[in-house]
């Protein structure tokens, strides 16, 4: 599993944020720059090291979604005749935006994979797994020792507690 910081989290807001303004303004070169600040942030990251096309993934689905929707509204918007229903508008840029998140999806994958390559390394996989042991070590020791302090504590206070 792969541990990424509370700082390093929000780092993948602004992409996010980017996206949902290009999709509230309609601007697109705000949407380039959503794309662009992710390869950033992901070549930036050391921590997701061999797990750069899983992010990638998620975060460009959750910045290309609003833009993709502005996109169906301003191309249904041109296509549309004046008597459509509603309910059909909501449909039709719904069933759009996700066969636009899609070929993105697709598009952007195959951009991650040029640019980091192959993620499954086995050595990496394997560094991970020690790294998790090491870490459930140091936890299980941290919280024995939090249970003998306890302990202690329980014991002295009984302690004080028979004497007077």
């Amino acid at each position: 599993m792969v541990r990424i910081g509370l700082g390093q989290i929000l780092i993948f807001l602004v992409p996010i944020l980017l996206g949902v303004s290009a999709g509230i303004t309609g601007l697109y070169l705000l949407a380039a720059l959503a794309m662009i600040s992710l390869f950033f942030i992901l070549g930036y990251i050391p921590s997701i090291r061999g797990s750069r096309q899983v992010y990638q993934f998620f975060f460009s689905f959750l910045t290309c979604l609003p833009i993709n929707i502005r996109v169906s509204i301003d191309i249904f918007i041109l296509l549309i005749d004046g008597e459509t229903s509603t309910i059909l508008v909501i449909c039709m840029v719904a069933v759009f935006s996700f066969i636009l998140i899609s070929i993105e999806e697709i598009i952007l994958g195959i951009v991650t994979y040029l640019i980091w390559g192959d993620q499954d390394n086995s050595s990496f996989a394997e560094q991970e797994e020690n790294s998790e042991k090491e870490f459930k070590r140091r936890y299980m020791t941290k919280r024995e020792q939090e249970i003998v302090s306890l302990m202690r504590k329980r014991y002295e206070n009984s302690e004080h507690q028979i004497e007077p």
